[in-house]
């Protein structure tokens, strides 16, 4: 009878961290599924934006929830300290969100050449000529490969750049915020 119990108790203690595991917080697995799918439609610096923004914010209600339950029968220690681990991470993941992009950019050249190899078709973005680099570039996404269609005033299509002159650009401090057609054109 006991091995019974204990089984059904491992079952359940699995099933209850699976799906907490499955929250969309990062850095659980959920939050990890959140921020993939998120980049398949959106650039990469607004994904890693708002996956931590909702990440911060479930985590504060974890800590919120966690407290409230104290009023109706006690408090769950172990659910309140994971929560504000969870919200102190996303809270500095918040903080570094700069250096989260940067990294990702400063890896796009390796991307670039493996997305090639593969084949990939380039993702096209128009873009205007008063645009600056740092605009552009966070219009990149992950898993893509971009060819930037510049227009005049006219609408019509001036010039067309790879990725890599954008991002020696956007790399070196004295012509970052520059507009592209100041640069390129």
């Amino acid at each position: 009878m006991a091995t019974e119990e204990w089984c059904h108790y491992f079952i359940q203690a699995n099933a209850f961290i699976a799906l907490f595991n499955l929250l969309p917080i990062l850095p659980l697995d959920g939050g990890k599924i959140m921020q993939a799918l998120m980049s398949l439609w959106l650039p990469y610096q607004r994904t890693i934006a708002i996956s931590c923004a909702l990440s911060l914010l479930f985590s504060a209600l974890m800590v919120a929830g966690s407290v409230l339950h104290l009023f109706w029968g006690g408090i769950q220690l172990n659910v309140l300290m994971i929560a504000l681990f969870l919200l102190v991470s996303n809270w500095y993941s918040y903080k570094g969100l700069s250096y989260h992009f940067m990294r990702f950019l400063i890896n796009r050249e390796a991307a670039q050449q493996r997305l090639m190899s593969r084949g990939a078709l380039a993702q096209p973005i128009v873009v205007h000529g008063r645009r600056k680099v740092p605009e552009i570039v966070r219009l990149f996404m992950r898993e893509k490969y971009h060819l930037v269609y510049v227009m005049d005033e006219q609408g019509a299509i001036r010039h067309v750049l790879p990725e890599k002159p954008l991002l020696h650009t956007y790399f070196n401090e004295a012509k970052r915020g520059s507009a592209i057609s100041e640069l390129f054109m």
